[in-house]
């Protein structure tokens, strides 16, 4: 703690060797240095800060009244939390005597009990003969040969025609299946890109997008039409780009395609014959 003063009177606690000592103190420090509009770096290493002498007194030794009404208001609350729980074990312990049955209703039980075993114990020797030859008698309708071999037979005739209904219900079910997944595949099939490409059919692309309208086909832009073979460029206008080999680019999956020159003869149709022919 330090009075006020000017800035050259309290640059001391600026010090790092000062403020180091005061961050490595095992002591609680409470800085107390200039009036409160002061600051200074040991304000910020120890571990209260008083913004005045007096106050940083204040802070170390309480006032003696307030640490007499402090003790005694724990005193209180001490004296009457025991209170509580003293009265809490009371009525615990008041439970637990009225739970106690009384001696004579134990007693009591025990004697009607007693008597109840001694009357079984008296019966039970006959009791016993009694249910054994009964359980013997059982056992004896149950050994009965003629009657164990007619149950076997039926058993074995029970278990034949199961087995039978079973593999032909498997054999059956494996039919169908196959016949479904025939049928799938070959719907799977008819569908099939390339099968509609193998029936004469063609796909015109503009780079990876397929053009699907006459519209849409911009003109002199480069289009590509897509065989079951392979895939040949054209333009928009109808004429193909031809190489100066003569022979027009195919992509992979068709050989190159030679440019006709001229216009192809047109052939004479077919004489027509007697009979009618295959229709496929």
């Amino acid at each position: 703690a330090r009075g006020g003063g000017s800035l050259e009177d309290l640059w001391a606690f600026n010090e790092e060797i000062v403020v180091r000592a005061a961050a490595d103190s095992d002591i609680p420090l409470i800085s107390a240095v200039g009036h409160e509009t002061d600051t200074t770096l040991i304000d910020y290493a120890s571990d209260r800060r008083a913004p005045t002498p007096t106050a940083a007194a204040e802070i170390a030794v309480p006032v003696r009244l307030e640490l007499v009404a402090d003790v005694a208001q724990h005193h209180t609350r001490l004296v009457q939390g025991m209170a509580r729980l003293l009265e809490q074990h009371r009525i615990h312990l008041e439970g637990l005597v009225r739970g106690i049955p009384r001696l004579e209703s134990i007693v009591a039980d025990k004697e009607q009990a007693l008597d109840a075993l001694t009357e079984r114990f008296k019966l039970a020797p006959a009791k016993l003969i009694e249910n054994k030859a009964r359980d013997l008698s059982l056992l004896l309708a149950r050994l009965n040969l003629d009657r164990f071999k007619r149950d076997l037979g039926d058993s074995e005739k029970d278990m034949t025609a199961m087995f039978d209904r079973l593999k032909r219900g498997l054999i059956r079910a494996r039919q169908d299946a196959e016949v479904r997944f025939e049928a799938l595949a070959a719907r799977i099939e008819s569908v099939s890109p390339k099968r509609v490409l193998e029936r004469g059919y063609t796909i015109v692309r503009h780079g990876e997008r397929v053009v699907t309208a006459a519209a849409d086909a911009v003109k002199s832009a480069a289009l590509e039409i897509e065989f079951a073979d392979g895939r040949v460029p054209v333009h928009a206008n109808g004429r193909v780009p031809v190489h100066a080999n003569g022979r027009v680019p195919v992509h992979a999956g068709g050989g190159a395609v030679t440019a006709p020159s001229t216009k192809p003869a047109k052939r004479a149709p077919p004489k027509p014959s007697g009979s009618q022919g295959s229709l496929f």
